[in-house]
């Protein structure tokens, strides 16, 4: 690089044996964590659903996502659409640095390459350095060679404590958000098992007891004082929460 880096966007993967797949990026800038450039991407793409997840596929979607590029090449030919929706805007990095090896760079490389906005994809080139940094042997990558880049000083080095920073400060993003995903994934569950609970009286049970393991617990004339839950309704909970006791 000609000259020293300001900005660092980095990108990671994470999903639960292909359940819930989302890509989150973080930003360093002059070393320090900026939080309104965080964001975080659930993949669309149709390689990437329950029980089947590609890394690959994953990151080279939320690379042209976020750099309002359309993928052309295979997609087209499969008769799949070619365009993602949208995610908000944020300025261009000077490094994204993706969450992998060789072979995940390789994958948003060719994927920004293939895109259908020639122009735009050489201004993308231009401006910014791709780097992917493997988790095993810490190792970092550049697009188009083989070998791993070498630093002095090894992974002690002021660069690679950085990239490493920017790497973990990523990784905490995409679990805390994994986290709140399954959370309402579990809350939506459990409520849907309970028919007649409409969305207005789920958010009237949770303010009123906290959280659902709190409503799991709580008394049938409680559940039933909540405004909009009747006596059957709060029966039907009761019984919910005994039944899935019994089974776990």
């Amino acid at each position: 690089m000609e000259k020293t880096p300001r900005s660092i966007e980095r990108y990671d993967i994470s999903h639960i044996q292909g359940y819930g797949t989302i890509a989150s990026s973080s930003m360093l800038l002059d070393g320090f964590p900026v939080p309104r450039y965080y964001r975080w991407i659930r993949i669309e793409s149709a390689n990437v659903r329950t029980g089947h997840s590609d890394d690959f596929a994953s990151l080279a979607e939320a690379i042209i996502r976020r750099f309002g590029l359309n993928e052309r090449q295979g997609r087209e030919e499969k008769g799949e659409n070619c365009s993602y929706s949208s995610i908000p805007s944020s300025p261009l990095p000077d490094v994204v640095l993706i969450d992998g090896g060789r072979g995940q760079l390789a994958a948003v490389m060719a994927a920004i390459r293939n895109s259908t906005d020639p122009g735009r994809c050489e201004e993308i080139l231009k401006r910014v350095t791709f780097l992917s940094l493997a988790k095993q042997r810490e190792e970092v990558y550049v697009p188009d060679n083989p070998r791993p880049l070498h630093f002095e000083g090894g992974i002690f080095s002021a660069a690679m404590l950085l990239l490493r920073k920017c790497r973990d400060e990523a990784h905490a993003f995409a679990v805390y958000h994994h986290r709140s995903l399954r959370s309402s994934e579990y809350l939506r569950s459990v409520f849907d098992a309970i028919p007649g609970i409409e969305r207005k009286t789920r958010k009237k049970l949770i303010e009123k007891f906290g959280s659902i393991e709190a409503l799991g617990t709580a008394e049938e004339g409680d559940i039933a004082a909540v405004e909009g839950v009747d006596e059957l309704q709060a029966s039907a909970i009761i019984e919910h929460f005994q039944k899935r006791n019994l089974s776990e």
